[in-house]
């Protein structure tokens, strides 16, 4: 709760009336947001970098000879359908889980 309602910015209400599923998937664009905004410092910074440090040297030099980032140098992952329809089953339970649990509550 303290993620939702602190860092992603959602009202309590908001997350009384999500399901998990509905919480996982705003996660990740969140956690995809904050990774473009962190990627996007760091190549701002190396450019700046490149600047300053070119007057000193024969050779140009390139930001990416300064840092390599790890969307430049590694492959993505990316699920199968296999895999990804596995990941919907296994929240699909927690839901229900989650469901059965808070009916029992009250």
């Amino acid at each position: 709760m303290s993620l939702c309602c602190g860092q992603m910015g959602m009202s309590v209400a908001d997350f009384n009336e999500v399901t998990l599923r509905d919480i996982w998937a705003r996660h990740r664009g969140w956690t995809e947001l904050e990774r473009y905004r962190e990627r996007e410092a760091w190549r701002r910074d190396r450019f700046f970098a490149a600047l300053l440090l070119q007057p000193h040297s024969k050779k140009r030099i390139a930001p990416e000879q300064l840092v390599r980032l790890d969307d430049e140098v590694t492959e993505r992952v990316v699920l199968s359908e296999a895999q990804q329809q596995h990941l919907y089953d296994v929240l699909d339970a927690l839901d229900e889980m989650s469901e059965v649990k808070w009916e029992k509550a009250f």
